[in-house]
């Protein structure tokens, strides 16, 4: 995968989302398969490899268009969780959306900052644009 690639990026106060490089999905991989991370759903989800480079596509670039998915970091370039849309529907204008953040970074308001920014990029790069 081409990791010069114009990753989109928005900055907070406590993180910032960025798209990851394509390398950056052994964080996706160690974050799916902890179940400290993933209890809250019921069960860890295996990335192996191999389905990288097709969710790379589908989320990322090139993306489908009715996915978007950006890892979260904290303000000294760790990666600490995920916050994406699926499912995007233009008639409606309805899309599934989903958070997660490394258990160990929880209660500091990350989540809550990270949500708000992914709501800017669907508002104001997705729907205004249709």
């Amino acid at each position: 995968m081409n990791n010069k690639l114009n990753l989109y990026r928005r900055n907070g106060k406590k993180v910032y989302i960025r798209q990851p490089k394509f390398t950056e999905l052994s964080f996706v991989e160690s974050l799916w398969s902890n179940k400290e991370n993933m209890g809250e759903i019921g069960k860890t989800y295996s990335f192996p490899k191999e389905k990288w480079d097709m969710f790379y596509r589908k989320m990322v670039q090139p993306t489908d268009g009715k996915n978007f998915y950006c890892l979260i970091y904290s303000l000294d370039e760790k990666a600490i969780g995920e916050v994406s849309f699926h499912g995007y529907n233009s008639a409606t204008k309805v899309a599934r959306i989903n958070i997660k953040i490394h258990h160990m970074h929880r209660r500091k308001g990350y989540g809550e900052e990270a949500l708000k920014l992914l709501l800017e990029y669907y508002f104001l790069n997705l729907v205004e644009r249709q």
